[in-house]
């Protein structure tokens, strides 16, 4: 039996993958949920992360989409990442709505997670640089430009 540790703000779970549900919750994660205003739903997203199971993450809680073999990885503002099984095209509108933008087909980027955007030392291209713990720098295709520059109400 496969178990994954999943870590959210209301505690640690022990996940069973095969059987897809909870082992063990926190004693008071049940009273947390109930202190929720109802419209913090509509403020999460579901993650893909195997057939037949989805965890409910806070998209602000993401700095990063990156596309990688046909899934999106999504990097936490925690440094850590979760697997999800559509592809980063499928994400995207959902996205969008949270303040995500496309900086290259590789990559969808929560604006509040960036740093910097420099031109690159070589070239006419640009690149973005991204807070800790995930900081990195990411490229900016020339098609996505414009996009990156109106996100922040340039140009």
């Amino acid at each position: 039996m496969q178990k994954n540790i999943l870590f959210t703000k209301y505690g640690t779970f022990r996940v069973n993958v095969r059987r897809k549900h909870v082992i063990s919750l926190p004693q008071d994660c049940m009273q947390k949920q109930q202190e929720l205003p109802m419209s913090t739903n509509e403020q999460r997203i579901l993650v893909h992360t195997e057939p037949g199971l989805r965890i409910a993450v806070d998209p602000k809680s993401i700095s990063l989409l990156e596309a990688k073999e046909g899934d999106t990885i999504m990097w936490l503002d925690d440094g850590s990442s979760l697997r999800d099984a559509r592809t980063i095209g499928e994400l995207q509108p959902i996205f969008a709505r949270f303040g995500f933008i496309r900086t290259h087909r590789s990559y969808l980027v929560n604006l509040v997670a960036i740093r910097s955007i420099r031109k690159r030392e070589h070239g006419p291209d640009w690149e973005l640089t991204m807070h800790a713990p995930n900081e990195r720098s990411l490229p900016i295709s020339r098609a996505e430009l414009q996009h990156v520059w109106a996100a922040f109400g340039e140009r």
